[in-house]
């Protein structure tokens, strides 16, 4: 149904129904949203259903033309100043202008959710809309050092695991601070694509393969035999994690106390354990495509 997925933060599709504004306000109304309401607005000048508030400086919006639908995120606000205090926070804060892009990447994926079932089935329906932050977790970038463990700390600073690599540079210890289990990340040395599996006190739970895509970081598999969705955008700094279609956890890259780090959005309190195994995985992938 989608004409062109490849932009993170905008999707099109093909207008079949005949959808104008308002009978797609008339739709869309019919769902709950974690991050806002719609109602008519204007974009780009245009008519088009926005949904408030903004997210920081950005807008989620749903536009339909005779023969499409476009959904996406904009920036709504000042934006030299906010290109400005974008290009500032890269180097020396700890998220701002970035961070509310990917919330409002994640938004617009949300919306996609909502507007695929709309134009496949003509059902309303939005399961992430009850989703709530259950807490924060940091890891700092390039965890595949050999020797001295690296941590994995929530908000409070308290450390909820230390991560080890093997000399070989294909498994990862993970040892817990806290109440957590021990846990294993382990990569298949012959893969023609990284593959990975996570062992939870012993037991094989998860695998998992990065598919060859020439746009955005995409990485499937399966945990606790539900499917399982890592998905990215082009630049490789914010990712979905999704366990049979519920978003699990948000994971962005961020500037703290002076490192590159990993902040982890956890949203399920069940999988809470699991998200550094992720970001891990993540952090790996990434390393290869830049090698």
């Amino acid at each position: 149904m989608s004409m062109n997925d490849s932009m993170s933060g905008y999707k099109k599709y093909k207008n079949k129904e005949g959808f104008t504004n308002q009978t797609l306000l008339d739709q869309l109304a019919k769902a709950e949203y974690s991050f806002g309401t719609p109602k008519m607005g204007k974009n780009a000048g245009k008519e088009a259903v926005v949904f408030e508030p903004l997210i920081g400086d950005f807008q989620v919006y749903a536009k339909a033309a005779p023969k499409k639908i476009e959904i996406g995120a904009v920036c709504v606000q000042n934006l030299g100043g906010t290109l400005l205090k974008s290009v500032f926070n890269s180097m020396v804060s700890e998220g701002g202008v970035g961070t509310e892009k990917a919330e409002a990447d994640r938004d617009v994926e949300e919306l996609a959710d909502v507007m695929q079932r709309l134009l496949e089935t003509g059902e309303i329906s939005n399961s992430a809309s009850d989703t709530e932050l259950i807490g924060k977790m940091y890891m700092q970038q390039n965890f595949t050092w050999i020797g001295d463990a690296l941590s994995v700390q929530n908000e409070d600073d308290e450390v909820e695991y230390k991560i080890k690599a093997d000399v070989t540079g294909h498994k990862w210890s993970f040892l817990p601070g806290k109440d957590n289990p021990e846990m294993e990340v382990r990569r298949k040395v012959a893969a023609l694509t990284p593959t990975y599996a996570i062992y939870v006190d012993g037991e094989n739970r998860g695998s998992i393969k990065k598919k060859i895509k020439l746009v955005k970081p995409e990485i499937n598999g399966e945990f606790d035999g539900k499917p399982l969705e890592i998905k990215g955008d082009m630049t490789g700094k914010s990712f979905t994690v999704k366990i049979d279609g519920k978003l699990i956890a948000a994971v962005d890259t961020v500037n703290r106390l002076g490192f590159d780090c990993y902040e982890m959005n956890v949203y399920s309190k069940d999988d809470y354990y699991v998200v550094p195994a992720f970001a891990a995985i993540i952090d790996n992938v990434l390393d290869l495509e830049d090698n």
